[in-house]
């Protein structure tokens, strides 16, 4: 394996090894010698030759490999000898995949011995497993490398046949001037290695020399030989998460000194390589196979492995198996039933003809037929006329050319009808009988006992004073949307603040402005910090909010599962009292009193927690409700466009991941009076369940509750925001549908007889919905998690710009660029709260241009709009265009078909934009990715609401 990854992160980093050809390496003549890795070089060569071959002639087959390289005049060979102690890793890891390919190899063979014995045809893809296994679990055993060594000695080669590993030995022997043959990665790591040559195939070579090399990546070669030892190799793994890439930024801000140690001992003090060094790794084993070259054999010395004689059995017995095979092929036939004669031609015809008359060799030769056998009788199938000539008279078909059954594609079927999925069951298509000339719906007008509607005295709000929120919910209403693939956050924000390190496009001189983006300046901006602020910035976000996530996840669920054991606990009791008069109690009480047992088990400030944590379900409620419908607010949550907007339960669980990020209790504002009386609200349900978890030490809080509030680094209710959204959705989808999906188990269970017919299986309604759901899935073994569980890969979190404007006005530099960036609208921000009033008069996705992503590039000709994807794509509209747009689709004479061709009835340009993608001002990102959330201005979603014409 060597160094893992190394040769592609050497090409991402410029340097390109010279290629040779092998017709010209005898031509290549050097003051060195060549010291060839007979192993880490030709393993394939050695797999396929000593598995299939004998000894003797394998030893043939490996020379003429050798060959190709060089002669016995100026190349060395090195055998690998005994295991090494620092490598006993990797051997015990290589041994594993051995006798896993064994076992496969034993089942392949026994399939093949059972086929055979069953007189079943034997296929090309049951010898081919078996050879897969057979190379996949092939070892080179040293008795055979010992042997090959003698026989290449007897004809005149230098063959060292080392210790332990070659690798020591050729790096401890080479001299500047030679060049070391190897396939292996692991010899760049060594210091007396200048030019190494790296077979690829069987006719190319690429020859790597070390002092260009080192001029490429920056490095000398005390730095290059630490990067090998951090790395992960065939001796040590690397530090979780630290690859070549990020080593190599460590390695190269360290610098260069004048021992290796002294590079790997600085690279342990860094502070990234401390926090993601939980192991404690010091890497001794790895520095002393590259610096000071020195290996241990292993004692006591194994000569043969598990591995080895598991491939001998195998090899005898498949050799058996083939025997038995070809035995077999000759008595019984490669097919059951055919006959085994050859078939004879009588004689060539003059034209082609699909049915040729062919005769058996005994009816040829006439010798256990009479003549009157052959003549033809009636039942016999005429001869064609084809086939009759003066020559020789028609002979009858005695062997009617029988094809085997194929399966046409020919014969249809019905096409079969689907039901509809349950998310499009909740739209109806509704036609008109006529084109209606009103816009008066003529359903009312069939309802003689409707009341008339009184007209509002309230004064409509002018279309013209609709904020940029407001604007926003219209374009949701009337366009999907969708979320854009733009790439990793790393190469969007090099686009836009160090654009001379990322791929500019060549803009043409006539580049068509835009009223939504100023024009850009002469002056070329350049601010990689920036660049790395705003990175380290959402990585940090997305990391806090998912952290928080899991947090309150693991909080939720240690209190719903004590309240299920309250209940089961209070229903035990129950039974246990009504044990004596069970047989005279009626089975109505019985279940009566179970259901009043469990619900008094729950006091009321826990159940408005659980009320909190999931709405209650209504009478006559079904599930309704997919798992689509659940996991859609996930990413694209209408939250981020107005914090008003949510359930209880989304204002229950931000305040409480609020509370479990800042450590800043609540405060009570906002709430009404009844609200406070009853001590009913979402603030003092939040503070009950802390009191809760911190009176059973289930919870530790930062600070008491009387103490000060600390200021935090990102403003908790925006850091949380799409968090708590995601968790809300997730547990209605649990306590909610999952009531229902149970409750539909149980029935099945009752139908089935797998649970008694008496049990209570009702879904109450004095109940929150988490305690149906504890009861049901009581009922069916525990067959569902109680609480929704993050997986350890990080989530996508969506941010709003009002979100992103305040998490980079906590930051001098880019608090800085924001205030830039107004003054060129001759706007002055001295506080956040000028910042929402700024970016509430900006254009959707302005800030998301200037900090996130370079979308809506000018002046690109249509090949460079293809590679620039969705960046290109999306348009930046400003209000006033948004609602001239909105202007448009509002019409309710507008039809799907106008609207696509941008024309009216008269066949006037509409003037409105129904291309592209419009910026719904949020972003999704996990750290690395980062989509963009857009209203997609080709589709009018508000179509499945209106209704239309029939034609």
């Amino acid at each position: 394996m060597g160094l893992c990854n190394w040769f592609p992160f050497l090409r991402r980093k410029g340097y390109n090894p010279v290629l040779l050809y092998n017709t010209i390496l005898a031509s290549i003549t050097t003051t060195g010698r060549r010291r060839f890795d007979v192993l880490g070089t030709t393993y394939r060569t050695i797999r396929d030759a000593y598995s299939k071959h004998p000894q003797e002639v394998a030893n043939k087959i490996l020379e003429k490999e050798v060959e190709r390289y060089g002669s016995h005049l100026n190349m060395s060979l090195y055998l690998d000898g005994l295991q090494a102690v620092e490598k006993q890793n990797t051997a015990e890891t290589r041994e594993a995949g051995r006798l896993k390919a064994l076992d496969a190899l034993s089942t392949s063979m026994d399939t093949f011995e059972s086929r055979m014995e069953a007189g079943l045809r034997i296929r090309k893809q049951h010898f081919i497993t078996i050879k897969k296994n057979f190379a996949s679990s092939f070892y080179w055993s040293l008795s055979s490398r010992q042997q090959f060594a003698e026989y290449m000695r007897s004809i005149g080669w230098t063959v060292i046949l080392c210790d332990t590993e070659a690798d020591v030995a050729i790096a401890q022997d080479a001299q500047p001037e030679d060049i070391i043959i190897s396939s292996d990665s692991d010899m760049m790591a060594y210091a007396s290695v200048q030019t190494l040559w790296r077979p690829v195939s069987r006719n190319v070579v690429l020859a790597y020399y070390m002092p260009d090399l080192l001029k490429y990546v920056g490095f000398s070669r005390n730095q290059l030989t630490a990067l090998a030892i951090v790395s992960r190799n065939d001796y040590q793994r690397n530090i979780y998460s630290l690859g070549p890439a990020t080593n190599y930024s460590i390695i190269k801000a360290i610098g260069h000194r004048p021992a290796v140690r002294d590079l790997v001992s600085a690279y342990l003090q860094d502070g990234k390589v401390v926090r993601a060094n939980t192991y404690q790794e010091t890497f001794e084993t790895s520095m002393r196979v590259f610096i000071d070259q020195l290996q241990t054999r292993v004692e006591p010395v194994v000569i043969q492995t598990p591995s080895q004689i598991a491939f001998d059995a195998c090899r005898h017995r498949f050799d058996d198996l083939m025997q038995r095979y070809d035995h077999w092929k000759q008595t019984q036939g490669t097919r059951p039933g055919s006959s085994r004669e050859n078939i004879v031609r009588v004689r060539k015809p003059r034209s082609f003809n699909r049915y040729r008359t062919v005769e058996s060799p005994f009816l040829v030769s006439g010798s256990s037929l009479s003549q009157a056998a052959l003549v033809p009788k009636e039942h016999d199938a005429p001869p064609v006329a084809a086939q009759q000539d003066d020559g020789h008279p028609p002979l009858n078909r005695t062997r009617i050319p029988r094809n085997r059954a194929r399966f046409s594609f020919k014969e249809r079927t019905r096409k079969t009808v689907h039901d509809p999925s349950p998310k499009m069951k909740q739209f109806v298509l509704k036609y008109y009988k006529e084109y209606p000339t009103t816009t008066t719906d003529p359903a009312s007008s069939n309802k003689s006992n409707a009341k008339a509607k009184k007209d509002s005295t309230i004064a409509k709000k002018p279309r013209g004073t609709k904020g940029k929120n407001g604007l926003v919910r219209s374009m949701a209403w009337h366009h999907p949307t969708v979320t854009l693939e733009t790439g990793t956050l790393t190469a969007n924000t090099k686009r836009i603040f160090t654009p001379s390190s990322a791929p500019a496009f060549n803009k043409p001189p006539t580049a068509m402005p835009t009223t939504a983006t100023p024009a850009p300046s002469s002056t070329v901006f350049d601010r990689p910090d920036l660049q790395r602020l705003v990175v380290d910035c959402l990585q940090e976000a997305t990391h806090l909010a998912a952290g928080i996530k899991r947090e309150g996840q693991r909080l939720i669920g240690q209190f719903v599962e004590a309240m299920g054991k309250k209940m089961d606990a209070a229903e035990i009791r129950l039974l246990a009292e009504l044990q004596p008069s069970t047989d005279s109690m009626d089975e109505t009480d019985r279940v009566r009193k179970q259901f009043a047992a469990r619900r008094d088990a729950i006091s009321d400030d826990e159940r408005r927690i659980l009320d909190h944590l999931c709405e209650r379900i209504k009478p006559g409620e079904d599930n309704g409700e997919d798992e689509g419908d659940c996991e859609k607010t996930n990413g694209q949550d209408s939250s981020d466009i107005n914090e008003k907007d949510g359930t209880d339960s989304d204002h229950f669980l931000r305040s409480f991941l609020s509370f479990l990020y800042s450590g800043n209790y609540p405060q009570i504002r906002g709430q009404t009076v009844e609200s406070l009386a009853k001590n009913t609200g979402t603030i003092p349900t939040v503070n009950a369940l802390i009191n809760w978890l911190v009176d059973r030490k289930l919870y530790h809080p930062p600070r008491s509750r009387g103490a000060i509030d600390v200021h935090m680094p990102f403003t908790p209710n925006f850091l949380v925001r799409s968090m708590s959204g995601q968790l809300a959705s997730e547990l209605k989808k649990i306590y909610k549908n999952g009531t229902f999906d149970l409750y539909k188990k149980a029935e099945a269970m009752k139908k089935k007889g797998t649970m008694r017919a008496t049990v209570d299986i009702q879904i109450r309604e004095g109940i929150s919905a988490a305690e149906n759901f504890l009861h049901l899935n009581k009922l069916t073994n525990n067959s569902r998690k109680i609480v929704p569980i993050t997986k350890s890969r990080q989530p996508f979190v969506s941010f709003s710009e009002r979100e992103l404007g305040s998490f980079f006005w906590g930051r001098k530099l880019l608090r800085e660029r924001l205030e830039e960036l107004a003054r060129q609208d001759h706007t002055h921000m001295s506080s956040a709260k000028d910042l929402d009033t700024w970016i509430g008069g900006k254009e959707p996705g302005y800030i998301i241009k200037h900090f996130i992503c370079d979308v809506a590039p000018q002046g690109l000709t249509s090949r460079q709009k293809k590679k620039a994807g969705h960046r290109a794509a999306v348009k930046l509209l400003s209000l006033s265009e948004i609602e001239a747009h909105l202007d448009v689709v509002k019409n309710k004479k507008l039809e799907p078909l106008k609207y696509a061709l941008n024309r009216d009835e008269q066949g006037q340009v509409l003037n409105c934009n129904n291309r592209g993608y419009v910026l719904r001002g949020s972003i999704r990102t996990n750290g690395f990715h980062v989509q963009l959330l857009a209203f997609k201005l080709r589709e009018l979603q508000d179509v499945r609401y209106r209704r239309l014409s029939e034609d």
